[in-house]
């Protein structure tokens, strides 16, 4: 008869844990000790005044009013990119010191009591312990007296937070000192734990639900459809049309050129096209010598054309009324005739040999930029009359109004669209 050897399977257990444990993301690694140490009642509490990145208190059950707190910090290390990492240097990380910092301004100075009611209460220091709770298995006991501790006692110590106690927690610990209560804690982590939490906002409604990960044959795929691309071309199309609309809030409202500039650097391919791989702004042409005034200038949005491979000059001007009555004929207003008169001074500079050669240094090599002037509104006149105006001016530069590049982004987007319910048609539940 064999006789189990329960130290043997135990410690086999303990091994498989650490190793399962060791694969936590970051979030699913916070989750995990939060439920550890208070699997029912949600001891943690978020650390007072915006401090959220990962710090908790729990207020001691012996003081006064929940008026001494014990701290834990979670510092989750990203130690499957090495294959040897160096455990020496654990406190340099400058996020580290940064968060004590913070604790420092919380808690130094600031007091609490032992005790339930007065007049026994014993006053004492509010931050009477702190643990620093790290993502490391399977080290010996001695590196962490020798190593560990002393680097996180040396950095609590230089950073002048008074606290009695200084810890540290990681998968070791926590297996040789609540070993039952990790187990169960995982079982039930890997059983029950949802993916995410869902706040969904609309506006005729609004919910919130889990949703739950998928196994790898089913996921991206929609029960309802069985459409593969769904998930991700409905969310593209979520964030185009959101775009959208945050660009036509943008048109409307009282805004300086340069906050318009930089939106629409900031979403150039979304708003310009596609077919621009290259965007730069704001580059500085320091050559008063060649300047028609003398003066240096600066150009606000550079892009390369990938179809041409020749660059596109763009000139951002304010949301501005573009026509004025002449005689009742609509006609141009003269910011337009100043603007493009300023592009055609950069044209003359950018034909510079001395610029050419000096943008190419750059990365910035071209032949003949094609000119645009981005300006004002789309007047309420025919389309005959706009064309006929836009006809007049220099033929050298392309006049684009606000209202034309949100229409173009508006086609970009039903294109999408149409993709879409093209593949939706070839799904196999279609």
């Amino acid at each position: 008869m064999l006789k189990k050897d329960s130290n043997a399977s135990e410690a086999i257990d303990a091994d498989l844990i650490r190793a399962i444990l060791s694969k936590l993301t970051p979030s699913a690694f916070e989750t995990f000790v939060t439920k550890l140490f208070h699997p029912d009642e949600g001891g943690y509490d978020q650390t007072p005044r915006d401090l959220n990145d990962s710090v908790f208190y729990q207020p001691l059950i012996n003081s006064y009013g929940g008026s001494l707190h014990s701290v834990f910090l979670l510092q989750h290390l990203p130690l499957g990119l090495f294959n040897q990492p160096n455990l020496s240097k654990l406190s340099s990380d400058p996020t580290l010191a940064l968060r004590l910092r913070r604790l420092k301004e919380i808690y130094n100075g600031k007091s609490g009591y032992f005790g339930m009611v007065s007049p026994e209460l014993v006053k004492a220091t509010q931050l009477r312990s702190l643990g620093f709770l790290i993502n490391i298995s399977g080290l010996p006991l001695r590196q962490y007296y020798d190593d560990i501790f002393p680097q996180y006692e040396r950095l609590v110590r230089k950073i002048g937070l008074h606290t009695p106690t200084t810890l540290v927690g990681s998968y070791d610990s926590f297996m040789d000192f609540r070993a039952d209560e990790v187990r169960k804690t995982l079982k039930d982590f890997l059983t029950n734990k949802t993916d995410g939490f869902v706040i969904q906002i609309r506006s005729d409604q609004s919910r919130a639900f889990y949703f739950t990960e998928q196994t790898s044959f089913e996921s991206g795929v929609l029960e309802g459809n069985g459409c593969p691309y769904e998930p991700i071309f409905a969310a593209v199309s979520e964030k185009n049309a959101e775009l959208v609309k945050e660009f036509e809030d943008l048109i409307r409202k009282d805004c300086s050129e340069s906050e318009r500039e930089k939106f629409l650097l900031a979403h150039a391919t979304d708003i310009f096209g596609g077919k621009y791989d290259r965007i730069e702004s704001q580059i500085l042409l320091q050559f008063p010598q060649f300047d028609i005034a003398g003066k240096k200038r600066r150009l606000d949005l550079f892009m390369r054309n990938s179809i041409s491979a020749d660059w596109e000059l763009f000139e951002i001007k304010n949301l501005i009324g573009l026509i004025r009555n002449y005689r009742n004929l609509p006609t141009m207003v003269t910011e337009v005739s100043h603007a493009i008169t300023q592009l055609k001074n950069y044209s003359r500079l950018l034909s510079s040999p001395k610029i050419k050669e000096t943008l190419k240094q750059l990365g910035i090599e071209y032949c003949e930029p094609t000119l645009n002037l981005v300006i004002g509104g789309k007047p309420q006149i025919s389309s005959e009359q706009w064309n006929w105006l836009k006809a007049a001016q220099d033929k050298e530069v392309n006049i684009f109004t606000y209202d034309d590049l949100v229409s173009e982004m508006k086609i970009r987007l039903a294109d999408r669209l149409r993709i879409f319910e093209s593949f939706k048609k070839l799904s196999p539940s279609a």
